[in-house]
């Protein structure tokens, strides 16, 4: 299939309504084994929870291989399939006062395109503007990767993980903790749930671990390490797949007025790097 002109897109928005309940809450929580950190609407959920809400509901005819079909008429980042493996990408989320409410709105722009270094990859630029009932909550951008399928076996370059953490998690990623992840946020990649498609179409060696559950993962280590300091700012970069072949870790310390964290594979690789402000 000819792949679309991102330029044609730019400026492109959309808006998005959903009632943020609880339940989402108490499900992730248990799924992270963590401390349901809202039991009633209104109260205040941690930062990259709003992932639980706006998800993208693309009917069974605009399903493809791995993901939702791109959509020409939207520029909503779910609608699009987004690199997921050795490909890289970053984010960061801003003016981070979420609350579980019983409305909530979200204005999404596409505001820039452009082509990567390699043949047919590009970088896309999404904006998103989200509101509860009392007023502006998150603010976040996404600069995501789109390419074509990947070659089976590709792998990226390994980059060491940093050996100086304070604060550390290990986490050892088993299918149902992926496949209740992927139930939660409606993602519909095969390749964090489908081990046969995922060894043997993609060519990975099992199933990889979420780019969002481990950014999840990176605040949660952070927001239990300072509780008092609240996460205003969190900047992460997805760097190298992590496959649930073996245990992974959630690594943080403390820096000025902030905290550099990432996640690294059972040898010590890079998987991805963030950091948090308070």
């Amino acid at each position: 299939m000819e792949e679309p002109d991102f330029a044609d897109w730019v400026g492109r928005c959309r808006s998005d309504e959903d009632e943020a309940t609880t339940a989402p809450v108490r499900a992730l929580a248990a799924t992270l084994d963590l401390a349901t950190p809202a039991t009633a609407l209104g109260e205040p959920i941690p930062p990259a929870w709003h992932w639980l809400y706006f998800l993208a509901t693309a009917s069974r005819p605009n399903w493809g291989a791995t993901a939702p079909r791109r959509a020409a008429n939207s520029c909503h980042r779910s609608n699009c399939r987004a690199a997921c493996g050795p490909a890289a990408a970053s984010s960061s989320i801003s003016r981070c006062a979420s609350a579980s409410a019983s409305a909530a709105s979200r204005r999404s722009r596409l505001s820039r395109a452009r082509p990567a270094s390699r043949a047919s990859w590009s970088f896309v630029t999404v904006g998103h503007e989200i509101a509860g009932e009392t007023g502006a909550a998150v603010s976040e951008e996404h600069i995501i990767v789109y390419r074509s399928a990947a070659v089976p076996g590709a792998t990226a370059a390994a980059q060491q993980a940093p050996e100086d953490r304070v604060w550390l998690r290990r986490v050892t990623p088993d299918p149902i903790l992926l496949f209740r992840f992927s139930a939660l946020t409606f993602n519909g990649h095969r390749i964090h749930y489908d081990r046969a498609y995922c060894t043997e179409a993609e060519g990975y060696p099992g199933l990889v671990v979420h780019g969002p559950l481990q950014a999840m993962l990176l605040l949660e280590l952070a927001r239990a390490a300072e509780p008092a300091r609240p996460v205003r700012r969190f900047d992460y970069r997805a760097l190298a797949p992590i496959f649930d072949t073996g245990p992974f870790t959630v690594n943080g310390r403390p820096e000025g007025d902030g905290a550099e964290l990432w996640t690294a594979d059972g040898q010590g690789h890079l998987g991805m790097s963030g950091r948090a402000s308070f």
